[in-house]
């Protein structure tokens, strides 16, 4: 008996338990809501904030994300040439124009010529959803989709349809009247959503324009514009979607220069493939990405365009993704800051790799330049991490003091001037340039904290692997400079660490491997010069005081030095090499600075 009921004590117990355990995870799951709250709730309920810490909290909200919709309560509007019929409320057909008058969804399939769809809604309170279905639409003297007034339109791509709209270069408007201007068009807040294709042929000027703001959840977008491919006044924010524009101006534009709370593109991901002949992505304020694939190509149209990559006035902030970039202009460019997080780039340009009137600081990312006037150029430039691998024909990196102010010239047309607090700082990463001008050049202080810096620097007199105006100082990280010595410059002697430098009699030839090894045959560092040199500069915690080191070039000991202070310049013949800088650092002025092109 005793038994039996302490096995039923067990059962209750274990029942109870499991009822315990259960209702904590129902409330759980309550808590976290791990059911899907976008579909669940309505519009004005949540807004989903799809990433934090960004310079523009970027959001979308629960009907912006909504790409379905019931046929039984939506209005079916089917095309046909010239007519089309309405099937349901809120919308009539006359006259060549159909108009939806009340917020509501609205299925629109068929082909047609000359007919428009015109969204003339309650502005303060209609969000109308049209679903473009299948639809080919024409209009050979104005806008296919014009979008008057609404508080919102919705524009849905339905799945598995590829949607045609198209004008031509003739637009017809009323008196005193400009728009539309666009084959979607609207004057309020526009966002698109869905899974399916739209094509847009803009004849007359942009592709798909909104005079407030304008957001893409997804799609897949082809646009060949006369002028700009995708414009919001207010905003542009672009969730994910597959993107290939084709235009005769920008790219992507956002353009309220009146107001700095607006004027900005914010881009969270997608694939974008962008042939331009303006900016690839042009924001009249901060311009930022945070993922996604970038191709884009600007060619040069006329001396008065901007032919930029990435392009802010205020400022660029780069998150992460990957950019291949062909520009004529700078690839990536700002009036202000330009913030490189992460990223992985690929930049051939005619100007500069990246261009920032103010501050140019680079966290993280691999950066690859193959081809540009000048790599990296600021009023200052910090490098703080990342793999940086660059090739200029004039400077690698640039410190000097410019504005973008100027609206004519072209590539490599800076103006700068001739004082400033610029400077060059380097804290961490990985740093490979190869300059036909000055390696690295500051209008002010070089700094060096950390990191590997390798300069493949100039081959001609006029110019050096480092060239400061003040004072250059090295504490950490690893420096190794190859280049001619006529305008040789090194850290100074307030530097924490080691600086030793080379001359040669003779010019080096390229493919020379020039080793250092200490007194007991160890090899401190050991490179192959990718073009001909005469100088070297060398930092490194592993360069001792008191130590003697062995200098190598081919295999042939040319020369042995002893440092006996920080800094130790010595010619291959034993002799004290003259440099431009002294104790301190104080060197020759640096270049007058490089291009920012057309702003």
């Amino acid at each position: 008996m005793k038994k039996n009921k302490l096995m039923m004590l067990v059962m209750v117990t274990l029942v109870l338990l499991i009822a315990v355990v259960y209702g904590l995870i129902k409330n759980r799951d309550a808590e976290l809501d791990i059911s899907n709250p976008v579909v669940e709730s309505t519009p004005e309920e949540i807004e989903t904030t799809l990433v934090e810490g960004l310079l523009i909290e970027t959001t979308f909200s629960a009907d912006e994300l909504n790409s379905s919709w019931d046929n039984e309560t939506a209005t079916s509007i089917a095309l046909a040439d010239s007519t089309a019929r309405v099937d349901g409320a809120g919308a009539t057909f006359e006259n060549g124009v159909v108009t939806v008058r009340q917020a509501g969804t609205y299925v629109l399939s068929g082909q047609s010529k000359d007919i428009q769809v015109v969204v003339d809604a309650n502005k303060d309170t209609d969000t109308v959803k049209l679903v473009l279905n299948g639809v080919t639409m024409t209009h050979t003297s104005s806008a296919p989709i014009y979008i008057k007034t609404a508080d919102k339109t919705i524009v849905t791509l339905a799945e598995g349809t590829t949607n045609v709209l198209s004008d031509t270069e003739n637009y017809v408007f009323a008196t005193g009247e400009d728009e539309p201007s666009a084959p979607l068009f609207s004057k309020d807040d526009l966002v698109i959503n869905g899974t399916g294709s739209l094509r847009i042929e803009a004849n007359y000027k942009n592709g798909i324009q909104s005079k407030d703001d304008l957001k893409i959840v997804s799609g897949n977008i082809t646009i060949n514009a006369l002028n700009d491919g995708i414009k919001g006044k207010d905003s542009v924010a672009i969730r994910d979607g597959s993107f290939n524009l084709t235009t005769g101006g920008d790219g992507i534009q956002s353009s309220n220069d009146t107001d700095t709370s607006k004027g900005w593109v914010s881009l969270l991901s997608g694939t974008y493939v962008i042939n331009a002949e303006g900016d690839g992505i042009q924001a009249e304020t901060i311009l930022q990405t945070v993922a996604g694939t970038y191709t884009i190509n600007t060619h040069e149209n006329t001396t008065e365009n901007s032919n930029k990559g990435l392009k802010a006035t205020a400022t660029l902030a780069v998150y992460g993704g990957t950019y291949t970039l062909d520009t004529i202009d700078d690839a990536l460019h700002s009036n202000g800051d330009v913030i490189i997080n992460d990223g992985n780039f690929t930049i051939r340009t005619g100007d500069d790799g990246m261009h920032a009137d103010a501050n140019l600081t680079i966290q993280s990312g691999t950066i690859l330049i193959l081809e540009s006037y000048e790599g990296l150029e600021g009023a200052s430039v910090t490098i703080n991490g990342g793999d940086i691998t660059l090739t200029a024909s004039d400077d690698g990196i640039n410190a000097a003091g410019g504005n973008d102010t100027q609206e004519t010239g072209g590539p490599r047309v800076d103006q700068f001037t001739a004082g400033g607090d610029f400077t060059i700082t380097i804290n961490g990463g990985r740093l490979e340039v190869d300059a036909g001008g000055d390696g690295i050049d500051s209008n002010g202080d070089l700094i060096i904290n950390g990191g590997e810096v390798l300069v493949n620097g100039p081959v001609s007199d006029g110019d050096g692997a480092l060239d400061f105006d003040g004072q250059s100082t090295i504490s950490g990280g690893t420096l190794l400079t190859f280049g001619s010595s006529g305008m040789l410059q090194m850290p100074g002697e307030t530097s924490t660490q080691n600086v030793l430098a080379i001359g040669f009699n003779n010019t080096q030839s390229a493919g020379t491997e020039f080793v250092i090894k200490d007194s007991s045959g160890n090899v401190i560092t050991n490179h192959v010069a990718t073009k001909q040199f005469s100088a070297v500069v060398f930092s490194s915690k592993d360069l001792l005081a008191g130590e003697t080191y062995q200098i190598y070039a081919n295999g042939t000991n040319i020369t042995d030095v002893t440092l006996e202070s920080v800094v130790t310049a010595q010619s291959e013949t034993g002799e004290a090499l003259s440099t431009m800088g002294g104790p301190g650092g104080m060197g020759a002025p640096g270049g007058a600075g490089g291009p920012g092109g057309r702003r």
